[in-house]
C-alpha cells in the first residue's frame, strides 16, 4: 500500500462516485478501482449524506474512457448500443475473498483479507481447555457465557481482537468471515464476525455445529462494536463460509437475521456482498458497490469451479484480475 496512489475530492456525495472514478483516472491516467468515503463509514453510506473527503484509490492500468461523458447512442440513428465492459474482466484492487471447492479428492478451503496496513495479524494456537461452571467469557468487546470445553484451534486474527478472521480446529472444522454492507443498524456493543469465527471453532466439531453456533450466537447477542483499528468508527455486518471434510455451509446475516445454506455445487465464494435472496432487499445499496463486491465475487466464483488443489487455490486469493497479475 505504500505505492498506492490517492486523489482526494473534498465534498462529494456518495452518488458521484463514477464521476471521482473518472475524474481520478484523467488525473493519474489510470482507472481508479476503489473509491473510499472515510466520512460515510459509521453513517451506513446513505447517498444523500455528504463526504468531507473521498479518498480514491487506483491500481492497474486505465480501460475505460476517462474524458467528458460521451453521448449516448440512439439505437434510431446510431445502431445499437456497444455493450458495458464486464466489471470482473477488470482488475481489481483491494481483495478480500472467501472460497471453497468441493472436489472428489477432498473440500479446499481458502481466503484473503485486505484490512488495515498497520493492524498486523497474527497466528496463534490455542490448545484445547476445560472451563468451570458459570465462567464467563471476555470476547472483543461484550462478555458472553463460556462452555465446560473448548476445542483446540488454529487462528489467523487481528492483533488487538480477541476474535479471528479465519481459523481452522483440532477436529478438521474451517471458518472464514467477510464484512457485508446492510440497510439493519449495527448494535454499539454486541460480537464481532470474528469474534464468531473463533467460537465456531472453539465450540464445534462439525462445520453443521459450527454454523449451529454461529446463528444462535447471532440471535442472542446480535452483531456490533468497532471493526477497525486504524478507523474507530468503521463497523459492519458479516457473512461465513464454515466447512469440513464433508462439506460446507455459506451463512450471512444482517442484524440478527441470519440466512444459510448448504453449499452443494462444486465452488462458492464471497465477496463482501450478499449472495443469499433470502436477505438480498437488506443490502445496502451504495457500500457494496464502492467495494466492488459484486464484480470481485462474480470472478472468484468463476475461478473457484477450476479449482482442483491447493496451488489452484493460491493462485485464486493472488488474482487481481486481466491486465494485473503484479499489482504494486
Amino acid at each position: 500500500l505504500e505505492h498506492d496512489e490517492v486523489v482526494r475530492a473534498r465534498g462529494c456525495r456518495g452518488e458521484q462516485v463514477a464521476h471521482v472514478r473518472r475524474r481520478a483516472g484523467k488525473h493519474l491516467g489510470r482507472y481508479a478501482e476503489y473509491v473510499d468515503f472515510p466520512d460515510l463509514e459509521s453513517g451506513a453510506g446513505r447517498a444523500d449524506r455528504r463526504a468531507r473527503l473521498v479518498e480514491v484509490h487506483r491500481h492497474g492500468p486505465c480501460s475505460y474512457h476517462t474524458g467528458p461523458p460521451r453521448p449516448r447512442p440512439r439505437p434510431d440513428r446510431d445502431g445499437p448500443p456497444r455493450p458495458r465492459p464486464r466489471l470482473d474482466r477488470c482488475s481489481v484492487g483491494r481483495v478480500c475473498d472467501t472460497l471453497v471447492s468441493i472436489t472428489p479428492d477432498g473440500v479446499l478451503f481458502a481466503k484473503n483479507s485486505d484490512r488495515d496496513p498497520n493492524e498486523a495479524q497474527v497466528l496463534s494456537w490455542v490448545p484445547a481447555h476445560e472451563h468451570p461452571a458459570d465462567e464467563r467469557l471476555d470476547c472483543t468487546w461484550i462478555p458472553i457465557p463460556q462452555v465446560r470445553r473448548t476445542h483446540a484451534v488454529l487462528l489467523c486474527r487481528p492483533f488487538w481482537m480477541w476474535g479471528a478472521e479465519m481459523g481452522a480446529n483440532e477436529h478438521g472444522v474451517v471458518i472464514g468471515n467477510e464484512a457485508i454492507f446492510t440497510r439493519e443498524a449495527v448494535q454499539e456493543e454486541g460480537l464481532l464476525g470474528m469474534d464468531l469465527v473463533r467460537l465456531g471453532l472453539e465450540r464445534a466439531d462439525s462445520a453443521d455445529e459450527a454454523k449451529n453456533v454461529i446463528c444462535e450466537l447471532i440471535a442472542r447477542h446480535g452483531q456490533g462494536g468497532r471493526c477497525g483499528y486504524d478507523k474507530p468508527g468503521f463497523s459492519y455486518h458479516n457473512s461465513f463460509i464454515v466447512a469440513d471434510a464433508t462439506g460446507a455451509w455459506v451463512v450471512e446475516a444482517a442484524g440478527k437475521t441470519v440466512a444459510t445454506q448448504r453449499i452443494e455445487r462444486a465452488a462458492y465464494a464471497i465477496s463482501n456482498g450478499l449472495t443469499l435472496p433470502a436477505l438480498a432487499s437488506r443490502e445496502d445499496r451504495i457500500r457494496p458497490r464502492i467495494a466492488m463486491a459484486a464484480g470481485r465475487r462474480r470472478r472468484v466464483q468463476c475461478l473457484a469451479e477450476s479449482v482442483a488443489d491447493v496451488r489452484d487455490a493460491i493462485a485464486v486469493l493472488r488474482d487481481h484480475g486481466e491486465g494485473n497479475e503484479r499489482p504494486r
